[in-house]
């Protein structure tokens, strides 16, 4: 008899987790929830930062492109986009066709998360490009197709 009672204590005390040891659970839990978050969030505006500033070094390649041909800077980026010209815009990527904000038309190209923008340049200068990047979308403009 002696012998069973150790045996009963045990097994009642085998049968679930105490308190210290869901609580040390959770907060692991929470670590990696929280470490995961913070890796996922950071690539998403990284990629978005990516992706505007290889649009812009793309841009100002074009529009040196676009000055060997016209013996002119453009004066927007539909400029550089429409026909004839070589240069496509990435899918996804439109171009602003009213003008807003100040922005003249064809000024502005805008993807999902990123706005790069053309400021043409004064009399023989290059234009400027330069970025705008976002963690939500924008909604479509009404103006925009």
């Amino acid at each position: 008899m002696a012998n069973v009672a150790p045996t009963a204590r045990r097994r009642s005390r085998d049968r679930g987790f105490t308190l210290i040891e869901v609580l040390v659970a959770l907060v692991q839990i929470g670590i990696l929830a929280a470490v995961v978050t913070a890796m996922v969030g950071g690539t998403a505006g990284s990629g978005r930062e990516r992706a505007c500033r290889a649009s812009a070094a793309a841009a100002r390649t074009a529009s040196i492109g676009f000055r060997a041909s016209h013996e002119r800077y453009p004066r927007s980026i539909a400029e550089m986009v429409a026909p004839p010209a070589a240069v496509v815009l990435p899918a996804g990527v439109r171009l602003n066709t009213s003008e807003e904000e100040g922005h003249a038309a064809g000024t502005r190209a805008i993807a999902d998360g990123w706005i790069l923008t053309m400021v043409p340049g004064l009399d023989e200068h290059p234009p400027s490009f330069q970025c705008l990047w976002f963690d939500e979308p924008l909604p479509a403009s009404p103006t925009d197709p």
